[in-house]
């Protein structure tokens, strides 16, 4: 057992040394394919660059299971060492100025269940933040339809479906990354956008 536990190590360790910074993720998905693709029946990437790994386990009317997660990773490019040990940074991706924002779309409860004061901070600063950009804040709840161009965006699900309330109805735990969407396009084809689900039992998050 020992050996199994050192070898699982080892393994996470090497794929998490992958470099995999957003939007040059090609290592991280060769390195993914080279390791676990062959225990796959099917395997293809969609036109929004998610890889799907498909396992049929051939019975009739057997339940879907959807394991889902994000393989990139934050990046920064070092420019410059200033005296006191700081660093400055390139921006990463760079600000056109013909393109504007027309709305920042956010995953927030209603504001009267929100219990945690570090997330109604947060909720303020995405607001200024929008403010800034001089574009429409919107908060997205289940159910929800936005149409973008000829895009359509179904919300599923949000984090008001699962997470845990307390008698006063209030959010604990609350996660404004867990929104799981769905995305039609003007072709018809359908892309199913996931969330972030932790596993250590602070919310309930699976699709």
């Amino acid at each position: 057992m020992n050996e199994i536990k050192q070898n699982l190590k080892n393994k996470i360790i090497e794929l998490c040394s992958v470099m995999s910074v957003s939007g040059f993720e090609k290592r991280a998905a060769d390195t993914l394919y080279a390791t676990i693709g062959k225990d796959f029946d099917e395997i293809k990437t969609d036109s929004v660059g998610n890889h799907i790994f498909i396992k049929r386990c051939n019975k009739e009317d057997a339940p879907t299971c959807l394991v889902d997660a994000h393989f990139d990773e934050v990046g920064m490019m070092v420019t410059d060492i200033l005296d006191g040990g700081f660093l400055k940074f390139a921006m990463k991706y760079v600000k056109d100025p013909t393109v504007k924002v027309k709305q920042l779309v956010c995953n927030f409860p209603d504001d009267t269940k929100i219990s945690n004061e570090w997330d109604r901070k947060f909720q303020d600063y995405a607001r200024a933040y929008s403010k800034n950009l001089g574009a429409e804040f919107l908060k997205v709840h289940t159910g929800n339809v936005l149409y973008y161009a000829d895009i359509k965006i179904n919300i599923l699900y949000t984090q008001e479906n699962y997470l845990d309330s307390n008698a006063d109805g209030m959010m604990k735990n609350f996660n404004g990354a867990s929104v799981v969407t769905q995305f039609v396009m003007g072709d018809g084809s359908k892309v199913l956008v996931g969330a972030d689900h932790p596993v250590d039992g602070t919310y309930n998050g699976a699709v």
